[in-house]
């Protein structure tokens, strides 16, 4: 019978049909990209699997032959159009790009278990029903190579004929040497037999096979009792109710599977509680490693403790226990999770850290500094947030040792976990850094501290640096900040950057607007004189700084008196705005449509005047109340009944009389408001 006769299905069509295609297609039009090794279905990966070769071991020559059996077995798992599938496949294009980069064929040997490049081993598998080496092996292949000039169709008809014969195939269908030869490659080769010889493959014995089978047999009373039968009807169409089609719809919906595997492993779990055969409970736990593999496949942290935990609750003291708990308890399992924490939560991992018995939170931060991807670092941000919160200093001991593009995500983390005073002294600490993003960061955290002499020299400092941006955000924090104390420094920095023709516009609107938040009553006659010099002085002034030192000054007096209801800065800005042209006479008339009316100006006053007044009233009544208590508490010593003489009395009374001296003089020092000084005497 030949192929025709067969009926097999073209090599395009062979694996997934137009999902198939969709997703190879896309990752043809994909440029190369990382992709994480762990694979899905359980193929080995740096030692978390059994049959791994040793990550430091692995060459490109046989980083192809796994990435291959990855992409392969991952139609098992998934649907053809999931994610993970066109990761894998680019991975599987990417390392085979790598691996025939030197221009030189590549010649694998098979054996039953394994596959050799040369006297090196790169790929070994001895379960059958994972194994691609065996498979192969099976159905005659020995040798095949792989051509320096290998396209994507090549690649893709591969991965096309090991995905049907990973799926399990009925007798009916073709084998893999039938499905290769129809393939037809240009590019890869294969070397083949036609005869099966039993003895290659070592097969077991038939006892053994017979005493595996009875194992395996279902006990009798299996899914009993059976259902009965209902009477036969004629096969009709029938619409399902909403109730019906939502569970149905559940059973496919994204984490059935996952809800699944956990129940037949609580099902498993319990029944293997119940036996008391210890072979039958150490099957069942590497039943759960195989979930367990699956879950981490998944990225389910949550669920994948639940199952393990289990296991240890209901089976302890099984050596499959413990190396259950020892494999999926390794920071190994966590840096793959961390791989890709967008598609995780941190309230998702943190059982995972109550099951790793090992420094996880350097793992995570190392795993923070090394991640390129700014959006990745984001969301490893939210998990430190959560794992690091009460242990600051773990962080501040690594902010030193970071690189400056990481340091100030790092810092914002400990912005959230560290106590106020903690990550303030580490923001002073940081404004010296030799990065301007580092001291900008660093800035808005030493912003919320109060005015101090501490204060007012780091900001000193950064106003001279040589960065405009951060002499910017200094100088709007040093004028909401310093007042008038600020004021002469302010003003001092402005001329002098003009001089030295380092002013540009924005930096002179924000230093205008700083002046005015600094002291308003001294910076308007300022900013008047900038624009408009008056007398001798003032002209000399204006010619002995230049013109580009007046333009740029005149910028900052505009953007200041911007918020000046008064009519002589008004025309003093109507004014210059005559006089000039380009951006200072847009500046100017932007100022003229945002200046506040006479009439906004007298509320303003009023209101502020009122708010003064109530504040002197209400320190009006604070002080007459203080007035009134230490009046009682003068007269009350007097009111007090006199007590009969005696030795012991007059020495207690005498005792107390320089503590109440002390007490008297304290009362008439002023004191903070809603401090009781009766009450706390009495408590």
């Amino acid at each position: 019978m030949n192929d025709q006769e067969r009926g097999s299905p073209p090599p395009t069509a062979i694996a997934e049909g137009a999902p198939f295609a969709e997703a190879t297609a896309e990752v043809e039009s994909e440029a190369p990209t990382k992709v994480a090794s762990s694979p899905p279905g359980g193929e080995p990966d740096d030692g978390l699997f059994s049959g791994a070769l040793a990550h430091s071991a692995r060459s490109p020559e046989a980083e192809l032959v796994l990435s291959l059996a990855r992409a392969s077995r991952s139609f098992i798992t998934y649907d053809a159009r999931n994610v993970a599938v066109r990761r894998l496949l680019a991975a599987y294009r990417d390392t085979v790009r790598r691996a025939v980069a030197k221009g030189e064929p590549l010649t694998y040997v098979i054996g039953p278990f394994e596959i050799y490049w040369g006297e090196e081993v790169v790929y070994r598998e001895h379960d059958r029903e994972r194994s691609m080496a065996f498979r192969l092996f099976r159905d005659g292949v020995r040798r095949f190579t792989v051509k320096p000039e290998v396209g994507w169709d090549d690649l893709l008809k591969l991965i096309e004929v090991l995905s049907v014969r990973y799926r399990g195939i009925r007798q009916q269908e073709d084998d893999t040497l039938t499905l290769l030869r129809q393939a037809d490659f240009d590019n890869i080769e294969f070397e083949v037999v036609d005869v099966y010889v039993p003895s290659e493959e070592d097969p077991e014995e038939a006892a053994d096979q017979q005493s595996f089978i009875d194992k395996a047999m279902p006990p009798p009373d299996w899914d009993q009792p059976l259902p009965a039968l209902t009477r036969p009807v004629p096969i009709a169409f029938k619409p399902l109710a909403e109730d019906q089609l939502t569970a149905l719809r559940a059973e496919y919906s994204e984490g059935a599977l996952v809800r699944g595997a956990l129940q037949v492993a609580n099902e498993m779990l319990l029944l293997a509680k119940q036996s008391e055969d210890r072979e039958i409970q150490g099957n069942v736990v590497l039943l759960c490693e195989e979930i367990c593999k699956y879950l981490v496949v998944e990225l389910r942290p949550s669920e994948l403790v639940k199952v393990v935990c289990q296991a240890q609750a209901l089976l302890p003291g099984l050596p499959e226990t413990a190396k259950l708990a020892e494999a999926f308890g390794s920071g190994d399992i966590l840096d793959r999770f961390l791989r890709d924490p967008d598609d995780l939560t941190a309230d998702a991992l943190m059982p995972l850290f109550a099951l790793i018995k090992e420094d996880h939170l350097e793992r995570v931060v190392d795993r923070f500094v090394e991640e390129p991807s700014q959006q990745t670092r984001r969301a490893l941000m939210k998990i430190l947030s959560r794992l690091a919160m009460g242990k600051p200093d773990a962080l501040l001991s690594r902010l030193g040792d970071v690189p400056t593009d990481r340091m100030v995500d790092l810092f914002n983390v400990v912005c959230v976990v560290a106590p106020p005073e903690r990550a303030l002294e580490a923001a002073y600490a940081m404004t010296e850094h030799e990065s301007p993003d580092v001291q900008l960061g660093a800035l808005e955290v030493v912003a919320i501290d109060s005015y101090n002499e501490r204060f007012h020299n780091t900001l000193n400092r950064l106003l001279s640096t040589d960065t405009p941006r951060l002499r910017v955000r200094a100088a709007a924090i040093f004028g909401e900040k310093c007042g008038r104390r600020g004021f002469p420094l302010l003003r001092e920095h402005s001329e002098q950057l003009a001089r030295n023709n380092k002013l540009d516009e924005i930096e002179a609107m924000t230093l205008g607007k700083a002046l005015m938040s600094a002291a308003r009553e001294l910076a308007i006659p300022l900013l008047r004189e900038w624009i408009r010099p008056r007398g001798l002085k003032g002209v000399f002034k204006k010619v002995s700084q230049g013109g580009k030192a007046t333009r740029m000054l005149r910028f900052a007096a505009v953007a200041g008196l911007e918020v000046d209801g008064a009519e002589q800065s008004r025309k003093l800005v109507a004014w210059l705005s005559s006089k000039s042209d380009g951006e200072l006479r847009e500046r100017c008339e932007h100022a003229l449509a945002k200046m506040p009316s006479a009439e906004e100006v007298k509320q303003r006053e009023a209101a502020k005047q009122a708010e003064e007044a109530a504040k002197q009233a209400a320190e009006q009544v604070r002080q007459a109340a203080e007035a009134t208590e230490q009046a009682a508490e003068a007269a009350a010593p007097a009111a007090t009944p006199a007590k009969p003489a005696s030795a012991k009395p007059a020495a207690a009374t005498k005792a107390r009389s320089e503590p109440q001296k002390m007490a008297d003089a304290a009362s008439a020092k002023p004191r903070r408001p809603g401090v009781h000084r009766g009450s706390a005497r009495k408590g």
